[in-house]
């Protein structure tokens, strides 16, 4: 089910796992809260898939990316992404984050896809760490020109690339 996307070329990059709704690892409209089912693949095929990975590339940084469609955010909408994604972490009160546009929004699923890693044992060693593409790159890594040749459920996804620290 999880879509590794491959690199191209002779190089001996680590694999790319594209997580996209179009394969069912979903989010609610405008929403960062996992589904029970991702969660649960999250803690299972997904993780071990990532704990593969490292150890064949010697790996020891989880980078977990979010990504959104360009469709616009109700306007009305307040964030409380900057008081509480800290916390988020910290506590193990269920925190609802909020954002008011596209790219707090990634932020926020690769914060909640960040959250769920964190628990399973043997990722614990490793940095795990959220960012946020926005509406901006599209599943063939390019960047977004306004096209519509991508279904919205293509581009609502998260990837999960590994590296080694610098």
């Amino acid at each position: 089910n999880v879509e590794k996307l491959s690199s191209k070329g002779g190089n001996n990059w680590p694999p790319i796992i594209s997580l996209s709704e179009a394969k069912d690892y979903s989010f609610g409209v405008g929403s960062s809260n996992l589904t029970p089912k991702f969660k649960q693949a999250l803690r299972g095929s997904i993780s071990d898939q990532i704990y593969e990975i490292l150890k064949e590339y010697n790996a020891d940084v989880i980078e977990v990316i979010g990504h959104t469609d360009p469709q616009p955010m109700n306007k009305n909408r307040t964030t409380n992404l900057d008081d509480f994604s800290v916390q988020f972490f910290k506590s193990d009160k269920t925190i609802n984050l909020n954002a008011t546009d596209n790219a707090g929004l990634g932020y926020a699923r690769a914060l909640s896809v960040t959250r769920e890693l964190m628990k399973v044992p043997a990722l614990s060693g490793y940095s795990i760490l959220p960012y946020s593409a926005g509406q901006m790159i599209t599943p063939d890594e390019k960047l977004q020109n306004g096209s519509k040749s991508y279904d919205s459920s293509q581009l609502r996804r998260i990837e999960i690339r590994v590296r080694r620290k610098q």
